[in-house]
């Protein structure tokens, strides 16, 4: 036995128990979207842009594969946040619990609320999840204005980055 299925195994408890602790359905789904995400970004990448015809200026500057880049840069940071927001809130709750077993749904609350206004990874978070709606919304009115999309997985891009946005809007 090469222990592959030990570890596979480990592997599956631990996520199990992800999901069983605050925000657990949040990380689940935030990093599924994100990774998601990125590979509609890899495979537009495999798209010929050669015949896209950008807008002068900036979008020209950008290129298609450059919008991409960044908005893989963004599915990234989108797939690295949510695990990085609940293991601060775990250790907040931490923080707060000491010795007890049992946490308050009240304390989660609080606890979410003080990280969510005092860590400033957090903060840098929110500006950054703004900045990636509003790149999502510049690649969709390049597209619509252009014929720089022959398979559609760049759409599918800018429209998943979107959904991560309203998702996590409509999850709070």
């Amino acid at each position: 036995s090469c222990g592959c299925c030990e570890e596979c195994e480990k592997c599956l408890t631990q996520c199990g128990s992800c999901v069983e602790q605050p925000l657990g359905s949040y990380v689940v789904v935030g990093m599924l979207v994100s990774l998601t995400e990125l590979v509609v970004c890899i495979l537009a990448f495999q798209e010929d842009f050669s015949q896209c015809q950008l807008p002068e200026g900036f979008a020209q500057k950008v290129g298609m594969r450059g919008w991409l880049k960044v908005q893989m840069g963004f599915a990234w940071l989108n797939f690295i946040f949510p695990p990085y927001l609940q293991h601060e809130l775990l250790r907040k709750l931490g923080q707060r619990a000491g010795a007890r077993a049992e946490i308050s749904q009240e304390e989660v609350k609080e606890s979410f609320h003080e990280v969510f206004l005092e860590d400033i990874g957090v903060c840098f978070y929110v500006f950054a999840w703004v900045a990636s709606f509003a790149w999502s919304i510049v690649g969709v009115y390049w597209l619509h204005h252009t014929n720089c999309d022959p398979g559609g997985w760049t759409t599918a891009a800018a429209f998943v980055g979107f959904s991560f946005f309203w998702g996590l809007i409509f999850y709070s």
